[in-house]
């Protein structure tokens, strides 16, 4: 750390001069060992994502790829919605709709199922497109729609593998 670096830096300027804190040569040394004590933690950070047991992120993805392993993506959830409206109103594949909340997540018709129900993809990779099942609010006029309901998630969509997972089967794969 910083303070190994410093220590080890003043004990090489000669006796007789002023090594305390704000004196010209430690501050003159301060930045280049805080630089030291900073490359050091990176090192210390590549030598951990170079092992299965402690890489993560992108770097595990490496050392799955040396095993023919690849992270299972997130998908997406396919969902029924069931609309209302005037005679003749119709959606068409793209039409979008979003969750009532604070944070929405969005869904795109897909398919017409008949008698006002639809098919929908969430927009949303990942478990949230799960999560919410109720009223729609049209994010695209469409003439005539009176209401708009997730009635059903059809499909559940599910989260990229986590690092812990992919990390275990790397492991079971050497094993085999």
């Amino acid at each position: 750390d910083f303070d190994y670096f410093m220590n080890a830096a003043l004990e090489q300027v000669p006796e007789g001069i002023d090594t305390r804190e704000g004196s010209v040569i430690y501050d003159a040394l301060a930045p280049a060992c805080y630089q030291l004590a900073d490359f050091n933690m990176q090192l210390k950070n590549v030598l951990l994502d170079t092992f299965t047991q402690t890489a993560t992120g992108e770097y595990l993805d490496y050392r799955a790829e040396e095993h023919g392993l690849k992270r299972i993506a997130a998908t997406v959830s396919a969902a029924k919605g069931k609309f209302t409206g005037d005679e003749g109103f119709q959606l068409v594949e793209g039409n979008r709709f979003s969750t009532i909340g604070t944070e929405p997540v969005y869904f795109s018709v897909v398919s017409d199922l008949g008698s006002g129900y639809y098919t929908l993809i969430c927009e949303t990779a990942g478990t949230r497109g799960n999560e919410y099942l109720g009223d729609l609010l049209p994010v695209d006029h469409i003439n005539g729609l009176e209401s708009s309901t997730l009635v059903e998630i059809t499909i559940p969509a599910r989260d990229e593998e986590s690092d812990d997972d992919l990390r275990q089967r790397i492991l079971r794969s050497n094993q085999v």
